[in-house]
């Protein structure tokens, strides 16, 4: 295992075990579904696809909260190039999308399994219903809102915003040809005429937010955010049920601001959930604030900036830029002078919230001067968010730093703004003898598309610093496209024969390489 040290840089290459987990359980599901579609076995397709691609309210929850995964690196046979892993992208997306037509060439057969005895198999079609975009199944989807299971009318509440909602899921591709073509493009055709209007599905989703069970009210609450009522949500903000504020939580999220503003109740709703047993629900609560841009939170969310809950903390200091003004500056100013990750994490905003006042270009220069490198390097990001000749002015006094882990952050926010003085900076850190200092200067300069720095990537492989190989060998492989192993724990003479392997790799290819910028 690689150390700690080496994890923002792994997540660009790889993703969590736990996600690599979930991502191969639901490629087997899928290949599993797509065996048994073509087999003419459509319940078994449409419980396997369900189980693999149904709903998921925690995922969806981080999914909306913008949470990360934590990055792990991976060793023997889970090492994989950037473009195994795009390839492998490719094909679980087009099997889903070879699955969605073969369940819409199958409309009638998923029809028929919305009246199954078998509940799994009502929740599994319904869900189908809505994902394929099969506006036929409506009628029988309002029918499924009174079903005794309460998975089948969570998946008919969802399903049946889904199909209200113009544009909804993913759009198929009506160039294909052959015996899928003509149903998906009928389907296509019914689905954008709407069998029902959005106000009577509203309605009945109205009526199933009252169901008994939290799963169906938290749904149809989804649903209704799928069909665009979100107004409707604001009385469920107080529900019993922490699954159904979450929902709703979400769902007040896209009430726009101005709508916002003259509906108070939403906004002091929004406030009090900031207050919730609930870590999701006072997450989704100041995520919400911040899209709805709810000035009158500010003193609220300052406050939840301090939560216990990591997740919390940081939607609020998100929520704090996504409204912006004066005062919401002025807060996360006052964050940054404080501890990473919030620190940190109030910089980034103090960008987002777009506030050019000179106090707050004052607040970020001193932050990128005299604050820890970690601050100092999201200050001098936040600087080239916000712009302008005060903005490049600082970071070009900063290239100029005796702190050397300071020159990659600023060059790279100085190149966004056209200042390309520092990159000189960098070039001159290439010759420099501490290996890290080294190595970010060339990561620097290969994420503004110059590969200058690749002879030092390929010197660090024979590194006895086992941190050193692994960072090196990564940024090669991040960088390079090249088909060539970088990761080895074998001996030094292993590690030279690779390297040289890589050096013959570059003098082949250095005269007509290019990588593309960030």
């Amino acid at each position: 295992m690689f150390p700690a040290a080496l994890c923002v840089l792994a997540a660009c290459l790889c993703v969590s075990r736990q996600a690599t987990c979930a991502a191969s359980v639901a490629e087997a599901g899928v290949a599993g579904a797509l065996e048994a579609a073509h087999a003419g076995r459509i319940e078994q397709a449409l419980v396997l696809a369900h189980e693999a691609l149904g709903y998921n309210r925690s995922a969806a929850s981080r999914l909306h909260l913008g949470e990360q995964s934590e990055a792990v690196n991976p060793s023997g046979a889970e090492r994989r190039s950037r473009g195994a892993v795009v390839t492998e992208g490719r094909t679980a997306a087009r099997e889903r999308r070879d699955l969605r037509f073969l369940f819409l060439e199958h409309a009638g057969a998923v029809e028929k399994a919305l009246g199954d005895r078998d509940a799994g198999v009502r929740a599994a079609a319904a869900w189908a219903a809505g994902w394929t975009g099969l506006a036929t199944a409506t009628d029988a989807l309002a029918g499924l809102l009174a079903d005794e299971a309460p998975a089948v009318r969570a998946a008919a509440a969802c399903s049946l915003g889904a199909l209200a909602a113009p544009g909804s899921g993913e759009r198929l591709d009506a160039s294909r040809s052959g015996s899928v073509r003509a149903p998906a493009v009928a389907a296509e055709a019914e689905s954008n005429g709407y069998a029902r209007g959005a106000t009577e599905v509203a309605d009945r989703l109205l009526a199933a937010a009252k169901d008994a069970d939290p799963s169906v009210r938290a749904a149809a609450l989804d649903g209704m955010r799928l069909a665009g009522r979100p107004c409707l949500a604001a009385p469920f903000l107080a529900d019993e049920a922490p699954q159904v504020r979450l929902a709703a939580a979400f769902l007040v999220a896209e009430v726009g601001a101005a709508e916002a503003e003259a509906a108070t109740e939403i906004v002091g709703a929004l406030r009090h959930g900031l207050g919730d047993a609930s870590n999701d629900v006072r997450a989704a609560s100041a995520a919400a604030l911040g899209r709805l841009r709810a000035a009158a939170a500010v003193e609220a969310l300052l406050g939840a900036s301090r939560d216990a809950d990591a997740n919390v903390s940081a939607a609020a200091v998100r929520a704090l830029g996504g409204i912006g003004g004066d005062a919401a500056a002025s807060a996360l100013a006052d964050l940054a002078l404080g501890v990473p990750p919030v620190a940190v994490q109030a910089v980034e905003a103090m960008g987002q919230a777009g506030v050019r006042s000179n106090e707050a270009i004052a607040a970020l220069a001193g932050l990128v001067e005299r604050a820890p490198v970690e601050v100092a390097s999201a200050a001098a990001g936040s600087l080239a968010e916000l712009g302008g000749e005060r903005a490049r002015a600082v970071l070009r006094r900063a290239a100029r730093s005796s702190r050397s882990a300071l020159h990659p952050p600023v060059a790279l926010a100085a190149a966004r703004l056209g200042e390309h003085g520092p990159v000189q900076v960098l070039l001159r850190d290439l010759d420099e003898t501490h290996a890290w200092t080294r190595l970010r200067a060339a990561r620097a300069l290969a994420r503004m598309g110059n590969p200058a720095g690749f002879p030092v990537f390929i010197d660090a492989l024979s590194s006895p610093d086992e941190r050193v190989r692994a960072y090196a060998g990564a940024c090669l492989t991040l960088y390079s496209g090249a088909d060539i192993d970088p990761w080895t724990d074998g001996p030094p003479r292993a590690r030279a024969r690779l390297a040289e392997t890589w050096r013959s790799w570059w003098l082949e290819n250095r005269e007509t390489f290019a990588i593309q910028a960030d």
